[in-house]
C-alpha cells in the first residue's frame, strides 16, 4: 500500500514501530536460518545454514501432515475424535451435539491442513499469478520464512486450544470423569490422584466444579450442583470460552 502512493508522499506517519519491529524480525529469521548473522559488537557472521534445515519443522510436527501411523499430531487426534463421536451417533441415536461437534472439528482441521505451512501454489493453480519462488519451491512463503512458521504455529495452537475448551462445554462427559476421579480419591479407592486428571482439575477448577469448589464428601450433590449451573450458562447465554452459538450445551 505505501508503495502505490504517488511520488513525493510523506508516508513516515504510516510507518508505525510495530510495523518496522514486525519486518525486523521477518527479515532476521531468513538471515539467520540461511547462515547471516549480525552481532553488534562482532559485525556480520557468515556460516553454512544448518543442515536439514526446515522451517516448518515444528508446524510438521504439530500436525503430523501425513498421518503417519502413530497417536500423536493434530490430524491423527482430529479423525480419531470425529470417529468416536460418529460411532456414538449410529449406537445411541443423535441429540445434534455430536455432529455439531463433529462439522466444527473437520472446518478446523481442513483450515490446517490445507493452510498451515502449505501454500495453495504447490497445488498447481494456475487461475492466479505465478508464485515469485517458482523457480526454486511453490511452497517458499513458508518454506523461507522461519517467522511465519512461527506466527502460524502460535495461531494453530490458540485455535486449538480453543477448539478443545468448546468441545468441553458442548459435552458433559469430561466433567463427569473430573467428578468420579475427585470420588474416587476422596473416599480411597484410589491409592492417590492421577496426575492427568488432578493438573487438569486444578487448572480448571471452576470450568468442573459448581463456584470453582471441589466437594470432599456428598459427591452426587456437588455433579448437580455443576450441572444446574450449566444449564444456567445455557439458557442465559453467557458462556465462558466464546460463542454460546457455536456449540449448544447440553442439558
Amino acid at each position: 500500500m505505501l508503495a502505490m502512493q504517488k511520488p513525493g508522499t510523506d508516508v513516515r506517519r504510516r510507518i508505525h514501530p510495530h510495523l518496522v519491529f514486525q519486518l525486523q524480525c521477518i527479515v532476521e529469521s531468513l538471515t539467520v536460518s540461511r547462515g547471516w548473522a549480525s552481532n553488534p559488537v562482532e559485525g556480520d557472521s557468515l556460516m553454512p545454514p544448518a543442515q536439514n534445515f526446515c522451517a516448518r519443522r515444528d508446524i510438521d510436527l504439530f500436525l503430523k501432515r501425513n498421518n503417519e501411523k502413530t497417536s500423536r499430531g493434530f490430524w491423527y487426534t482430529a479423525d480419531l475424535l470425529t470417529l468416536f463421536l460418529a460411532r456414538d451417533v449410529v449406537r445411541y441415536g443423535s441429540d445434534g451435539v455430536n455432529e455439531t461437534t463433529i462439522g466444527l472439528v473437520s472446518i478446523v482441521r481442513e483450515d490446517f491442513v490445507n493452510w498451515l505451512g502449505e501454500s495453495k501454489y504447490m497445488e498447481g493453480l494456475t487461475s492466479i499469478p505465478p508464485s515469485q519462488f517458482s523457480n526454486t519451491n511453490p511452497n517458499g512463503l513458508w518454506e523461507y520464512s522461519p517467522y511465519l512458521c512461527g506466527v502460524g504455529l502460535r495461531e494453530g495452537l490458540e485455535i486449538a486450544h480453543g477448539l478443545g475448551l468448546a468441545i468441553w462445554d458442548a459435552h458433559t462427559e469430561p466433567a463427569y470423569l473430573m467428578h468420579l476421579h475427585n470420588m474416587l480419591v476422596k473416599k480411597g479407592y484410589l491409592s492417590g490422584p492421577i496426575d492427568l486428571y488432578a493438573g487438569i482439575g486444578d487448572i480448571f477448577t471452576k470450568e468442573f466444579f459448581a463456584n470453582g469448589k471441589v466437594p470432599d464428601s456428598q459427591f452426587t450433590n456437588g455433579l448437580k450442583a455443576y450441572m444446574r449451573t450449566k444449564t444456567s450458562t445455557r439458557v442465559t447465554g453467557k458462556h465462558q470460552h466464546g460463542d454460546p452459538s457455536m456449540l449448544q450445551t447440553r442439558d
